[in-house]
């Protein structure tokens, strides 16, 4: 039953030829209809006359056998007028008193089912014209079975004719309709199968000037737009495909040329700052170096979130999900910032509102990014007050939770309009051109995306003047399988207190390929410094050259630090020549490019690490140390 209403909906001709049956169904039905009852109404004249006829007939005959009663005689009549066959069903004879003399066939005058069937027709009986005196009566009653028999067999041969002429016309429709429309319109559908399938060239050929024919040029002519149009896409994808190269390939060189020189900006600032007796140094001096490092972070942190920015925008910023600590992550957050918070008198608070869970599966790195983005946001635009990152366990029904965390500022707030714009990119919230505030108004939209990633929502309340509460809510998972905190409620805030970084004294010996100069020095004074004995190479190939030399006097490099963009040979080739030639100790990538598959290009192509400059100086020393299985030892200094 299913496949006929289908068949039936997907076929024009069918419709149209099941339009036409049932169409001439109703006409056939009417012409038959019609014609049975002209017919009947004929016949039923022709009886009525035949009757008339009989009736003043045999008032006539009756005439002499009612005046000397001679009824036998009228019986016989009787008789004789039924049996002739003249579609006479009774007869009836009466004298004037109303007695019966004569009927035939016996009591038939009065049998209902009988009368139904004829039609009565009654005729008085006078003697004469002109004598107006009753005799009698005759009364005679002719059938219409046979009239209707005629009727019917009549009806059938005309409805088999009407039938059969209508079949011819509708096969000849069928036929015309299958010729005139069914075929132009298989043409124009399998014109648009073959266009919906990308090809362009099919063209729909209709000699006629009607309807489909002009439609059959329309659609040909929407193919050529369709056809060019697709061109003119294709190769503006191609160019927006080039563009989009070029901009990856420039975020790339911008990356690597802004991070190699701040290798050397940071690293010796830090190492100014860090080294000697720094007290004895004037004060402007020393105001100077923090204003480098300042600014130095400051200037990394833009590049960061441009190449995050674009990351997210490009679809390659991946996420992982594993088992880390919320109450960590929080307080690595909060302690990232606090020195900031300080600086402008400000509280920071870390509280815990109730248990909340010990481990939860996400990406420990961006949930990290995550809050201190919006920590660090709070302190940008709060003068004065306080700061207070609170974390909350959410059921949301169903057996599962959200983990909720909450950055509330006393700082400027924000208006309706200004929230409505809040996490587009670069939009500042202060777009005069007196801002007081700096950034390039990416913090939040990266931010909310980095939370659409984790599968979590960013949400964000406040009033000009009365401070905001950013609200970050991440799946927690189950609350079945999750193991909270025993402490309720907690607070934590008061001074800063710097971590002490592990380092490590290092031994072993160490080749170092960098081509830039500043850099070579650097990271040698740091390395040495760590207590490693370093050898220098300038490019790829002196990188290969020396290590093979220390290959084959017995003394291999313990570890070799390779920078990828070098002349010569870069340290893609540089690795695989390595490996090739038989080199097995450790090869970290310590290059400037971080761009999204940029590590995995550095592991593809041998390296057992990837290291991004700007280094800090302490995980760079941690770094090395665990590959050449050093354990490091808290600093104390």
């Amino acid at each position: 039953m299913g496949l006929i209403p289908r068949y039936f909906r997907q076929h024009l001709a069918v419709r149209l030829i099941a339009v036409a049956f049932v169409f001439l169904t109703i006409v056939t039905a009417a012409v038959g209809w019609y014609a049975a009852w002209t017919a009947r109404g004929v016949l039923q004249q022709q009886a009525d006359a035949l009757g008339a006829s009989l009736a003043r007939a045999s008032s006539i005959t009756c005439i002499e056998p009612l005046l000397v009663a001679d009824y036998p005689v009228l019986e016989t009549y009787a008789e004789t007028l039924v049996e002739d066959g003249h579609d006479v069903s009774f007869v009836r004879i009466l004298r004037h008193d109303g007695t019966v003399v004569a009927e035939a066939p016996r009591g038939g005058s009065r049998d209902p089912e009988l009368l139904s069937q004829c039609r009565v027709h009654r005729c008085k009986v006078t003697p004469s014209p002109e004598d107006p005196t009753v005799l009698g009566s005759v009364t005679i009653g002719i059938t219409t079975r046979e009239s209707d028999a005629q009727v019917a067999r009549y009806t059938r041969r005309l409805a088999i004719g009407v039938v059969l002429a209508f079949a011819a016309l509708i096969v000849l429709f069928a036929l015309t309709v299958r010729y005139v429309v069914g075929r132009p319109l298989e043409q124009l559908e399998a014109l648009a199968v073959t266009a919906g399938k990308g090809n362009w060239e099919s063209e729909i050929r209709l000699d006629r000037s009607d309807e489909l024919g002009r439609l059959a040029e329309t659609l040909n002519e929407m193919r050529r737009n369709l056809k060019d149009s697709h061109r003119a896409i294709l190769e503006q994808n191609e160019h927006l495909k080039i563009a989009d190269r070029l901009k990856d390939e420039f975020l790339a060189n911008m990356s690597h040329e802004i991070r190699t020189p701040m290798t050397a900006i940071l690293g010796y600032a830090e190492l100014l700052y860090t080294e000697g007796d720094v007290s004895q140094a004037p004060p402007e001096r020393i105001q100077a170096l923090e204003t480098i490092l300042r600014n130095g972070q400051r200037l990394l942190a833009l590049l960061n979130d441009i190449l995050d920015f674009s990351k997210i925008e490009s679809g390659e910023m991946a996420v992982e999900r594993i088992a880390c600590s919320p109450s960590e992550i929080v307080d690595e957050a909060a302690d990232s910032v606090r020195p900031g918070a300080e600086a402008k008198g400000l509280v920071l608070e870390v509280v815990h509102d109730g248990p909340i869970p010990k481990l939860i599966q996400t990406d420990p790195a961006r949930l990290r990014q995550i809050l201190t983005n919006l920590v660090s946001n709070a302190v940008k635009f709060t003068p004065h007050g306080s700061i207070r990152l609170e974390t909350r366990l959410r059921p949301i029904g169903h057996g599962k939770a959200d983990i909720e965390f909450q950055v509330v500022d006393t700082g400027i707030g924000l208006t309706e309009a200004q929230i409505d714009t809040l996490f587009e990119p670069f939009t500042q919230v202060d777009s005069s051109s007196t801002r007081r505030f700096g950034g390039a108004g990416l913090g939040l939209a990266i931010t909310k995306r980095l939370c659409t990633l984790l599968g979590g929502t960013l949400s964000v309340s406040s009033r000009k003047g009365e401070g905001s509460v950013f609200s970050v809510r991440i799946p927690a998972g189950s609350l079945d399988e999750l193991q909270l905190s025993g402490d309720p409620s907690s607070s934590l805030q008061g001074p800063s207190v710097e971590p002490k970084l592990p380092t490590a004294t290092l031994a072993g010996r160490v080749l170092l390929a960098e081509d830039g100069p500043d850099n070579q020095r650097l990271l040698s004074w740091i390395l040495r410094k760590a207590g490693a004995e370093v050898t220098v190479a300038e490019n790829g190939a002196v990188a290969v050259e020396q290590a093979h030399g220390a290959m084959k006097a017995g003394r291999p490099f313990d570890i070799i630090l390779m920078d990828m963009q070098m002349p010569v040979l870069d340290g893609y080739e540089a690795t695989k020549a390595l490996r090739a030639a038989g080199y097995f100790g450790p090869i970290v990538a310590l290059t400037a490019h971080a761009m999204e598959g940029d590590r995995r290009k550095c592991l593809e192509a041998g390296c057992d690490d990837y290291l991004t400059k700007p280094i800090d100086r302490n995980r760079f020393v941690a770094a090395v140390a665990n590959h050449l299985d050093i354990e490091a030892t808290e600093a104390s200094s």
